[in-house]
């Protein structure tokens, strides 16, 4: 019996001990817990997953825009950091900064075509995509890459946010080009009729 309690209060210090160590220390959980927005230095933090596309030595560039929450008073953050890839692409992420979880990546959706691109096999979604850009005017985003330099290859996704969900981005429309013919005719494989979400 001695020993039963010796050990019930060994193990009763070892979660103690665990718990102190565990306790909210890292910067992350502190601003979380305090409920204050994200930094400039959190974003890059955030967006070093881009090194793996553009090098550990580009400084990815941040764009920083807001879209009206519950009024037009309250607002969300987002933003999108973007760095060179390769000779004539460009990588981006797309993020949303939760005020309680923190920074958050948003996949954005693309489909799966048969090598000429005319039958879509499904859809697939990334957080790494091509170059992003959003329109405020239109409450669009726009992804483009290019196939090859000249730009006659190509695709172009355009997606908008539900009006339901901070974080829930759609595909809109989705434009193909895979005709190496020195031209920029892509043209439109997937498009959903939604309205924007102003």
């Amino acid at each position: 019996m001695k020993r039963l309690t010796l050990l019930v209060a060994s193990l009763v210090l070892v979660q103690t001990a665990w718990s102190a160590e565990s306790a909210p220390t890292n910067p992350k959980l502190k601003r979380k817990i305090a409920n204050t927005a994200a930094t400039e230095a959190d974003v890059k933090e955030k967006a070093k997953i881009l090194a793996t596309y553009c090098g550990d030595d580009a400084a990815p560039t941040l764009t920083k825009f807001l879209r009206d929450k519950d009024s037009k008073e309250n607002k969300n953050t987002y933003y999108i950091a973007t760095c060179p890839a390769g000779a004539y692409n460009m990588a981006s992420v797309l993020l949303f900064d939760d005020s309680y979880d923190g920074l958050k990546f948003i996949p954005l959706a693309s489909p799966v075509t048969d090598i000429r691109g005319r039958q879509i096999q499904g859809f697939t979604a990334d957080v790494v995509v091509g170059d992003l850009t959003y329109d405020a005017t239109k409450g669009e985003l726009t992804n483009f890459s290019k196939g090859r330099g000249v730009g006659d290859t190509s695709s172009t996704g355009i997606y908008r946010f539900t009006p339901s969900y901070d974080t829930q981005v759609v595909l809109s429309k989705y434009l193909l080009d895979v005709t190496e013919n020195g031209k920029v005719d892509p043209r439109t494989i997937y498009d959903s009729k939604i309205k924007a979400a102003k």
